[in-house]
This record gives C-alpha cells, sequence and structure tokens, in this order.
C-alpha cells in the first residue's frame, strides 16, 4: 500500500502520516522543497508500502505561489495521477485563521507564513 498525503503546511499531513505508519508498520517519506520533486522521483516511491508527506501536487503549488520553475510539467502531473494506484488525501484548512494559529505556534519560517493563505487556496481548487 501507498498513501501520499498532501496539503499546506500546518494542516496536519505529518501528524496523519506519523499515524498510518505506526499503524500499519510502513515505511514513511516526508518530501520538501529540497527533494528532487520530479516524476521519475516521485514513481520511484511508489515501489512497496511507503506513507509519502509531500508529493508531485506540493512541486506544481510551491512552484505558482514562489513563482520559479515547476520540476514537473502539467503532462508530468496528469501521466503520474493517471500511473499512481495508492490512495491519495488532499487536505486543506477550511478556516484559514486556525490554519495560522497552528503555523504560527509551530514557529515555522516566515516565507512560506505570509503565503499561507495562497498555498491553502489553492488547494482547494
Amino acid at each position: 500500500m501507498h498513501v501520499i498525503i498532501e496539503g499546506p503546511d500546518g494542516v496536519g499531513k505529518t501528524t496523519l502520516a506519523n499515524y498510518i505508519r505506526d499503524e500499519y508498520d510502513i515505511e514513511l517519506i516526508h518530501n520538501d522543497a529540497s527533494a528532487e520533486n520530479t516524476l521519475a522521483y516521485y514513481q520511484s516511491l511508489c515501489d512497496g508500502d511507503k506513507v509519502i508527506d509531500r508529493a508531485n501536487l506540493s512541486e506544481l503549488v510551491y512552484s505558482i505561489v514562489y513563482g520559479r520553475e515547476t520540476r514537473m510539467t502539467m503532462d508530468d502531473q496528469i501521466e503520474f495521477f493517471n500511473d499512481y494506484l495508492g490512495i491519495y488525501i488532499i487536505c486543506y484548512a477550511s478556516d484559514y485563521n486556525d490554519l495560522k494559529s497552528r503555523f504560527d505556534a509551530r514557529g515555522d519560517t516566515a516565507e512560506v507564513s505570509e503565503n499561507l493563505r495562497k498555498i491553502n487556496d489553492i488547494y482547494t481548487i
């Protein structure tokens, strides 16, 4: 079984990923902007049982928010979704203020904090 969990910072992805890892005793992979974030990279993660905290969709969202080139084209995104045979969970916060307070309590980076509303809004499209 492979499970991908996507969503903005502070929404609870890692908490959910840790629960699934512990409950099913499977490997947890936590991705961030420093990951390779290419189609080949995400396809390689789909071998074996894993729970993946942040994947291909985040690469698309964050490249839009930060105005940088994406490492995955839209065709890459479509190919991954067409080939992926696992559980895909997308989380978002319906109440921005709740998300912001959780994010601030964690003390995360100011850069993401400034764009938190935009990031959450993109996940809800």
